[in-house]
C-alpha cells in the first residue's frame, strides 16, 4: 500500500462526508506506518489487496464478514478505535457530590446537576 493509495483512499472518504471513517483510515495506516510490524503490514497489504479485487468482482457473491475471525485490517481498526476518540466523549450528569483527582495538587470538586464530558481515550489507554 503506497502512501499516494493511502492518501487518495483518506481523501475519497472526506468528500463522501464520511468524516469518522476517514480519520479512522488515515489513524490506522498512521499506527501501522510507526507501529506495525513488516509481517502484520504485509498481512494487511495482502488482505486489502484482496479485499479490492473481491469488490470490484461482480460475479463473486458478498460474504458476511461479522464472522470472520480477526483480520490483520481487523485488528488494526479496533486496536486504533481503542485508542482514538471520534467524539469528545460521554456527557454525563453528577448525581452528588464527587472530587476527581483527590490527594493531588489538581483536585477538582463537582457538584450535582453539573454536567461533565468524559473523554473515551482516557479509560482506553491503560
Amino acid at each position: 500500500l503506497t502512501l499516494e493509495v493511502a492518501s487518495e483512499f483518506v481523501v475519497g472518504l472526506l468528500f463522501a462526508a464520511a468524516k469518522n471513517p476517514a480519520i479512522a483510515s488515515a489513524q490506522t495506516l498512521l499506527f501501522l506506518i510507526l507501529h506495525g510490524t513488516d509481517e502484520h503490514k504485509s498481512k494487511v497489504q495482502t488482505e486489502a489487496e484482496q479485499l479490492a479485487i473481491s469488490s470490484h468482482s461482480s460475479s463473486q457473491p458478498k460474504r458476511d464478514t461479522s464472522t470472520m475471525p480477526m483480520s490483520a485490517i481487523r485488528q488494526s481498526c479496533y486496536e486504533t478505535l481503542r485508542l482514538t476518540s471520534h467524539s469528545i466523549g460521554a456527557l454525563r450528569k453528577v448525581k452528588e457530590e464527587v472530587v476527581l483527582g483527590s490527594g493531588t495538587s489538581h483536585a477538582y470538586k463537582l457538584c450535582p446537576r453539573q454536567v461533565v464530558a468524559v473523554s473515551h481515550i482516557v479509560p482506553s489507554l491503560d
